[in-house]
């Protein structure tokens, strides 16, 4: 289906190969300007000495994309992405378990992006490939379940998140252990939901829950995200002086 441009010698793909290895590498040490000029690199290699669709091209492309997300320029990530959706459409089928995961990632860039209706579009496309594919036990597809309620949440549809967290979190609480940080990630969420349709009691005990994991865990951001939440909860309940301290505790975190 996809022609190359150029043919090169191996010597040249395994330079790309190691290149490839090396930025990966730079990404996971947070040293995302170095990653993003190996990713250049390799990717004018890919062109010319790959198929377009090729697995290690897309893999590429995903890790370009992931250094876009972490530098927040997500508009740049998401053309990465729907590059990788069309390629992976072309070369695997639209039902494939991997566009299913690109899906679910382009609706994460949206989110981050505050784009939710987007978002939320994506999540409604990638959730039954994925659930067929793998099967509703399996970790991916609860994530994903997740991030579909949790887009639901912002867009103010609570009768359509509130289920979806709940079962994302069923099927976390028996995949992994009590303190696992997704069980957090979907407790913070749902903890959300029943703020805001008022059910504070509920709510209360699930920020409790996600703040007594996230202190456990060594991500700050997190447990500022929930101390915040959790301090409008006790605002919207007269409780100021607790709001406060929770709101200073947050800001305090780096």
């Amino acid at each position: 289906m996809y022609k190359r441009q150029v043919s090169l010698g191996p010597s040249h793909v395994d330079v790309g190969t190691t290149l490839s290895m090396l930025a990966a590498l730079r990404y996971r040490q947070s040293r995302m300007d170095e990653a993003e000029a190996l990713y250049r690199r390799v990717l004018a290699i890919d062109a010319v000495a790959r198929e377009a669709g090729d697995a290690r091209t897309l893999r590429d492309l995903r890790g370009m994309a992931a250094v876009y997300r972490a530098q927040k320029r997500y508009r740049e990530a998401d053309s990465l992405w729907t590059v990788t959706l069309e390629r992976q459409e072309q070369s695997l089928g639209r039902e494939h378990p991997d566009v299913g995961k690109t899906l679910n990632n382009i609706g994460v860039l949206a989110y981050s992006d505050g784009r939710y209706e987007d978002a939320a579009r994506y999540y409604a496309r990638a959730r039954p490939i994925l659930e067929k594919a793998l099967g509703a036990e399996h970790p991916t597809v609860a994530g994903v379940v997740n991030n579909q309620g949790e887009v639901l949440w912002k867009l103010k549809r609570l009768g359509e998140a509130e289920p979806l967290l709940r079962q994302a979190l069923a099927v976390k609480e028996r995949l992994y252990a009590p303190g696992h940080t997704s069980i957090a990630t979907t407790l913070h969420g749902l903890a959300g939901v029943l703020r805001d349709v008022g059910r504070v009691a509920e709510s209360e005990s699930l920020y409790l829950r996600a703040v007594q994991i996230r202190e456990s865990a060594n991500n700050p951001g997190d447990l500022a995200e929930t101390l915040r939440d959790y301090a409008v909860l006790l605002r919207s309940t007269g409780r100021a002086g607790q709001s406060v301290e929770l709101e200073q505790r947050a800001a305090g975190l780096k």
